[in-house]
């Protein structure tokens, strides 16, 4: 289980970083292009807003699996341990069952817009294919979150005054 879930983490991982990295070579060639030679990069805004959606959703399954998202820790310090581990608990819970939901109804959409041929405007990139890959990204933060829940109890309480685990 542990080497599907580095295999999962790592194949995640080389996504998020090669596709900013096509972000970044995008920015610099449109920048270039408008500012030295009056010819932007065609489709350079789609391009953009496609790369970040890929970015954001490879992310959100590694951030779900180590714990990494934003929290706000106002009560941690009055809450006792076993009450930590219960809110944590619920927590978890809440992330497999919205990762689940969202993951649903984004392969819905996805399954229109290939169904209509929803494609970009300028460059005509079909949107399906990205929303499909958004789709199950959710659906793997439902499963990350559920392993986490599983796999790692020790993980699932917060140390006293908050903070990153």
């Amino acid at each position: 289980m542990k080497s599907i879930i580095f295999t999962l983490k790592t194949g995640l991982e080389t996504i998020s970083a090669l596709s900013l990295f096509v972000l970044m070579m995008v920015t610099a060639i449109d920048v270039a292009g408008r500012y030295f030679f009056n010819a932007p990069l065609l489709g350079s805004y789609e391009l953009s807003e496609f790369i970040i959606g890929i970015v954001a959703a490879a992310a959100l399954p590694l951030v779900t699996y180590d714990k990494s998202h934003v929290k706000l820790a106002l009560l941690d310090g009055y809450l006792p341990a076993p009450l930590r581990a219960v809110r944590e608990g619920m927590i978890v819970l809440l992330f497999v069952v919205a990762g689940g939901v969202l993951g649903w109804r984004l392969w819905v959409e996805a399954q229109d817009a290939v169904r209509f041929g929803a494609a970009s405007d300028a460059l005509r990139i079909p949107d399906g294919p990205v929303i499909f890959f958004i789709a199950a990204m959710f659906y793997l933060v439902a499963v990350m979150a559920a392993i986490r829940l599983k796999l790692r109890p020790r993980d699932r309480s917060v140390p006293r005054g908050g903070g990153p685990n």
